[in-house]
């Protein structure tokens, strides 16, 4: 083990664990979800759960995998919330299916975003 202290630049970059470094605040959710792929409802819809959210993200569990990339048109089922668009940023195994990471790229009606 090294008595040498970290520099306040390498500190930065690698923060203690557990000290969250998004841009904006998770808040854990349960809220059952529709997801399809693309930016649009149309198309195979599958069976989701929100599991957190935040201004700029999701964290979507699903029995399928969404590879990264993909853009995924969400909406809660049992909602009033309008829908949104993310795209998938990391997804690994979790349980008996796969939990994604997602970007969300904007919320409401996609048809107000050509």
């Amino acid at each position: 083990m090294s008595d040498v202290a970290a520099s306040p630049a390498e500190q930065a970059a690698c923060p203690p664990v557990g000290v969250e470094r998004r841009a904006s605040v998770r808040i854990a959710v349960r809220i059952p979800a529709a997801v399809s792929m693309g930016a649009k409802p149309d198309g195979q819809r599958h069976a989701a759960t929100i599991k957190d959210i935040s201004d700029t993200g999701v964290g979507l569990f699903a029995e399928c995998r969404f590879p990264v990339e993909t853009v995924l048109y969400i909406r809660g089922t049992e909602s009033t919330e309008p829908p949104f668009v993310a795209e998938v940023v990391h997804n690994r195994a979790d349980g008996d299916g796969w939990f994604h990471g997602c970007k969300i790229l904007w919320k409401g009606d996609p048809r107000n975003h050509s």
